[in-house]
């Protein structure tokens, strides 16, 4: 039987593989690494902070406009609204195949048209669901006793954050756990009556006296100095001089209401080994990769450190790229081995010939121009990708086994060279195709799952369609290039023919066995089915594995209505257990 000339080109097929696993080798530095494929599923989340409001009033001022924004906007399947004291959230889903990043602009669009119907001290955020998985890295900073919250965040606000949100890849930097020095006033109720004044009469006087405001320019010679009238209390004193008008006459705000210098009132904190300390939260792009961004920000807190407070300090609290480097690190090790215990199989049973060394090149090139494909399709190296070329790693060599037996059988029967090489290759090229592609179809039900499940299967699916393919195009033309330019195999080892020729005559005798006794042949399988579904029944089932980063997370949760300082004394017994 003639088979392909076209292996007898080494220089194209060189070329081309020079090609694809230059490619493949630029995909592996280019191609993000994550932990989790990319959460792209069309549900919006909207969440609403109204502090100060009652649950019905967050109901009739914030859900309600919302609400009616949202329902009209085009492509919505469904919305969810959560309404609790001081806040709201809102789950937006829409139709299967909507662009998530065009959805979002529409809830936001849908925000702005609402804003208007909203409390002036409203600030609606929406986001992606699943957004948190680009949540990339937590620090915490550490405060002296004697430097106050609201100047460490003023310092970061200024010089940091800036920093921070113009990375390559960040997408939003959050700063909480304090506050502006704020002056509070709190109006006697007694002495409001008094004087006949109300709260309204006594905000109108105390916004006449605090000026903020442009006051036009001033040309100076080719420059324009613009102008600003400020006139803002410094402390209680300032505020308490104020005059309110009443209908006695003027009086000052002191005998009106008491004046407190204190932070704002907020509903987060953050504790650091038991002393009040700040919070920096850093979300990266869902395409931008977790090690560069991760790198990125703790280079840049660290060239700014002196922008912070003498005293003050960056505590590092979480790090994606530590879970990254965790997941890549083991994964890659388990390739690795199964990748030595496979060539040190191939050895044992086949020889230390030249073809057992293609074979053992065959499994790394695959992996590289799985990878490359990875890349083209948008693909990154996580959890899933990973895990499954690790599995795939053990079905790289199967295609080239059989070619190379092929090739060494045609020899053995005196068709030597390339002859026995086209012989070979034309013998089983149908077989290897054929059972490559009905291992690749099993995958392709997993490639058409959509919604949230279709996120996860269709990137292990994906990676290990490609890992399949690229061994099948290796076996079908690396393999029988090299093995022609050699001509002949060595001979395989004694202890290699005696396990071969042990498992053929055990695989021979259960043959026999099997077409002579049907019935319990039948049976026996039918037992075995059976308690694979019970032993299914006792495996443990969950959506994703949780990872173990070596850090305990607890959680816990207060009845509705508890103030932050019931929170923070809750949490500081539960630490000092």
């Amino acid at each position: 039987m003639r088979g392909p000339d076209w292996l007898q080109r080494p220089l194209v097929w060189a070329m081309v593989y020079a090609v694809l696993l230059g490619f493949g080798a630029w995909a592996l530095w280019r191609i993000p690494a994550e932990v989790l494929p990319r959460f792209d599923f069309p549900e919006i989340s909207v969440i609403v902070h109204a502090p100060g409001h009652a649950t019905l009033e967050v109901e009739s001022l914030v859900a309600r406009p919302l609400e009616g924004e949202l329902m009209g906007l085009q492509g919505l399947a469904s919305l969810h609204t959560t309404i609790d004291q001081g806040t709201a959230e809102f789950d937006a889903r829409f139709t299967q195949g909507t662009n998530p990043q065009l959805a979002l602009q529409a809830v936001y669009s849908a925000i702005d048209r609402a804003r208007a119907s909203l409390p002036p001290d409203v600030a609606p955020y929406a986001e992606i669901m699943g957004n948190a998985v680009n949540e990339v890295a937590d620090y915490a900073v550490s405060l002296p006793a004697d430097v106050p919250a609201w100047q460490a965040e003023n310092a970061i606000r200024a010089h940091v954050l800036p920093a921070l949100r113009s990375l390559p890849g960040v997408q939003r930097v959050e700063l909480f756990g304090a506050g502006p020095p704020t002056l509070w006033i709190e109006p006697n109720p007694g002495a409001l009556i008094q004087h006949q004044v109300g709260v309204a009469a006594l905000a109108r006087a105390v916004g006449n006296a605090v000026v903020l405001a442009p006051a036009g320019r001033l040309v100076l010679g080719h420059q324009d100095v613009l102008l600003e009238l400020r006139d803002l209390p410094q402390s209680p004193r300032d505020l308490l001089a104020i005059p309110v008008p009443t209908p006695a006459g003027p009086v000052p705000l002191a005998a009106l209401a008491r004046v407190v210098d204190a932070p704002p009132a907020v509903h987060y904190g953050v504790q650091l080994d038991g002393r009040p300390g700040l919070g920096l939260v850093v979300f990266k792009q869902p395409d931008a990769s977790t090690m560069p961004v991760d790198g990125a920000v703790a280079h840049t807190l660290q060239d700014l450190q002196d922008q912070l407070p003498h005293g003050a300090g960056w505590v590092t609290i979480y790090r994606q790229a530590h879970l990254v480097g965790l997941i890549g690190s083991d994964l890659s090790r388990d390739m690795l081995i199964g990748g030595v215990l496979a060539i040190l199989v191939l050895v044992w049973l086949l020889g230390r010939h030249h073809g057992v060394w293609v074979l053992a090149l065959s499994i790394p090139t695959a992996v590289v121009l799985a990878i490359g494909g990875l890349y083209a399709f948008g693909q990154s190296l996580n959890l899933l990708t990973l895990g499954a070329l690790t599995l795939a790693v053990g079905l790289l060599v199967d295609d080239g086994i059989i070619v190379l037996e092929a090739i060494q059988h045609r020899w053995e029967n005196g068709m030597p060279g390339w002859a026995g090489v086209r012989a070979g290759v034309a013998d089983i090229a149908l077989a290897d195709i054929t059972g490559t592609l009905t291992t690749v179809a099993s995958y392709l039900p997993l490639l058409a799952i959509t919604g949230l499940a279709g996120l996860f299967m269709r990137p292990f699916a994906l990676a290990m369609s490609l890992a399949l393919l690229a061994s099948l195009l290796v076996s079908l033309t690396l393999i029988p290039l090299v093995l022609g330019r050699r001509g002949r195999i060595g001979r395989v080892p004694a202890s290699g023919r005696r396990f071969l020729g042990g498992l053929t005559r055990g695989n021979a005798r259960l043959l026999d066995f099997t077409l002579r006794r049907p019935g319990p042949t039948l049976a026996g399988a039918a037992v075995l089915f059976v308690i694979s579904l019970a032993a299914l029944a006792l495996v443990p089932m969950s959506f994703l594995p949780l990872p173990n980063e070596g850090v305990l997370l607890d959680s816990f949760t207060l009845p509705p209505g508890t103030s932050l300082d019931q929170t923070i004394a809750t949490a500081d017994r539960m630490g000092a257990a």
